[in-house]
């Protein structure tokens, strides 16, 4: 064998050592929680999409923690189709797919794949109402429909308008004057382009698909999604953000807060005492949360459940310190909160019975007048206070139930 291809042995274990020690990482991570924390702000960096609790991280959030890092976007266009007469696919489409490269001077941190097309349903189709079809010269039994609901400012009903940038048929007018006439149409305040509100009505009305015939109007828009959605995977791939921004906050600890009794970070003696005090510290919320005349006396003969069993039990019973009882329709709720998700649910179902019943200035007002006297800005306040958000909770309850049984009535 020639002596050329004798190569000297390779130390595997440095070459795969990390390149933080734990201290390093443990600063970084409470650098980037800090950072979040006291600066992104939730509904304008990060919000839930419908049907899901995860926090999910919005274009402005993205280009806030890039920022942070000091990483730049380079964006290239992988994939492109733009059949503008529909000839290969029978209609038009347009199709982007984009990779986001984050840079961080010379040296590449990150890179995410983003796409969209103008057939996702939200760009190929448009909801509108009877007297729309009617224009558009549609046969209304051939369309998807749905249930939905229009509304139109007080002083545009007034007006009637037939012509101009605002005129709708004489026909449409006469329907919302009729159904208002008639109590179908329910009085709101509705948001004007200048922030301020004003008087308006919304009646329900089936809504009916068709299709988007102004596609030439949404290609840039396209594009613009398909390099967001690649840029947005690109910053929590290259900022290490999945994490943090797809479990609750409370599954996160708070580095300055472990405490290990004096015994060296990371033995067995140092997760042991930091469990003991964890059992402790439940013990101690789930005593506050059930009056002892909550808790029937048990037979001393009778078995004792396990330690985990009797908590998770004791967890679930509906109480409320300081209240003799807890109202019957109270408890179900009071079960959902014990998860932070089932929280935010409690709340953002009470804000919207608020504002249904009182209209959107009052109900809101009401709502976070509610949790300003918990010392709360927002629901997510309550995420590491189950006693507070059921006190919140009860004083929620406490104003809507009547308003929905008078509803009922």
């Amino acid at each position: 064998m020639s002596t050329e291809l004798i190569q000297q042995p390779v130390d595997l274990a440095a070459n795969f050592m990390p390149v933080f020690t734990t201290e390093a990482a443990l600063q970084r991570y409470q650098a980037f929680k800090d950072f979040v924390k006291g600066v992104l702000k939730e509904g304008i960096d990060f919000g839930k999409n419908p049907g899901s609790d995860r926090d999910t991280l919005l274009k402005p959030g993205a280009e806030k923690l890039c920022t942070f890092f000091g990483l730049t976007p380079r964006y290239v266009l992988e994939v492109v189709v733009e059949d503008w007469r529909g000839e290969k696919y029978g209609q038009p489409l347009f199709y982007y797919r984009f990779k986001c490269q984050l840079f961080r001077g010379d040296f590449q941190m990150g890179e995410g794949i983003g796409s969209c097309s103008s057939w996702e349903a939200k760009y190929r189709y448009r909801w509108v109402d009877e007297n729309t079809v009617n224009r558009m010269g549609l046969d209304k039994n051939t369309l998807a429909t749905r249930g939905g609901a229009i509304n139109e400012f007080e002083f545009a009903i007034n007006k009637a308008e037939t012509t101009g940038q605002y005129g709708k048929p004489a026909e449409y007018w006469a329907k919302w004057k009729g159904a208002i006439a008639d109590g179908k149409a329910r009085k709101i305040n509705k948001m004007k382009k200048d922030g301020t509100t004003s008087p308006a009505y919304e009646m329900d009305m089936t809504m009916y698909r068709v299709p988007n015939t102004e596609f030439a109007d949404i290609i840039n828009t396209v594009q613009k999604i398909a390099q967001k959605r690649a840029y947005v995977a690109a910053t929590l791939s290259a900022t290490n953000a999945s994490d943090y921004f797809t479990q609750d906050l409370e599954d996160y600890i708070e580095v300055e807060a472990i405490h290990t009794g004096g015994n060296p970070v990371g033995t067995q003696a140092a997760a042991d005492y930091v469990r003991d005090q964890k059992l402790q510290q439940q013990r101690a919320e789930q005593q506050e949360q059930v009056p002892a005349a909550a808790i029937p006396s048990k037979p001393a003969a009778q078995a004792q459940p396990a330690p985990e069993a009797a908590a998770e039990a004791q967890a679930s019973t509906p109480s409320f310190k300081g209240s003799k009882t807890v109202p019957e329709g109270l408890q179900s709720l009071w079960r959902q909160m014990f998860k932070p998700e089932g929280r935010m649910q409690v709340f953002d179902m009470f804000k919207a019975n608020l504002i249904k019943s009182l209209g959107e200035e009052e109900g809101t007002r009401a709502f976070y007048a509610v949790l300003n006297r918990h010392n709360a800005k927002e629901p997510r306040d309550f995420n590491k206070s189950l006693s507070d958000a059921r006190r919140a909770a009860k004083d929620m309850y406490e104003i809507v139930e009547p308003l929905l049984s008078k509803q009922a009535a």
